[in-house]
């Protein structure tokens, strides 16, 4: 089977599953190969709640963000976040459904998708700022400001992943 012949049934295959995906048109074929395949392991790749992947419960802020990065998962977009709040938000998150896909990173952001506010305060670098302004000139961007609580985060696991 050629290339084009394997991409056409992995877009099959994804499409009778239901999965909605988009490919760049500046990826050749060989990117869209890839592409296509992660994307399948990733939908045929088990879920359960994070709680379960975690096994054991820890109350523990730096215990808790250790055995996430064993995981393999990078709490990203926190340090606006008091240990006590970080601690918080990480808990809710305890039940959300995951795949983890060995060799692979899970970000986990701690900002919701709509709070803007935050992301161009904190996180937006300067060019995100300016694409943001040009595509809401009416909206005023908050000042920018560091951080208040930066931390050395540990390191995501990269490897193949068997139960924490």
């Amino acid at each position: 089977m050629n290339r084009k012949e394997r991409i056409g049934q992995l877009e099959e295959q994804l499409r009778a599953r239901g999965a909605q995906f988009m490919v760049g048109d500046d990826f050749d074929e060989e990117m869209r190969e890839s592409f296509l395949e992660h994307v399948l392991q990733f939908e045929n790749a088990e879920r359960k709640p994070l709680r379960e992947w975690l096994g054991e419960q820890t109350t523990d802020l730096h215990e808790l963000l250790e055995r996430l990065a064993l995981l393999g998962i990078a709490v990203e977009c926190c340090d606006h976040l008091s240990d006590d709040e970080l601690l918080a938000r990480l808990t809710e998150r305890l039940d959300d459904q995951v795949a983890l896909l060995p060799g692979t990173v899970l970000h986990m952001e701690l900002i919701d998708d709509a709070d803007h506010e935050t992301w161009l305060t904190y996180y937006a670098s300067d060019e995100d700022r300016a694409r943001w302004k040009e595509e809401f000139p009416d909206e005023v961007l908050p000042p920018k400001r560091k951080p208040q609580y930066v931390r050395n985060m540990p390191e995501p696991f990269r490897g193949d992943r068997g139960e924490a």
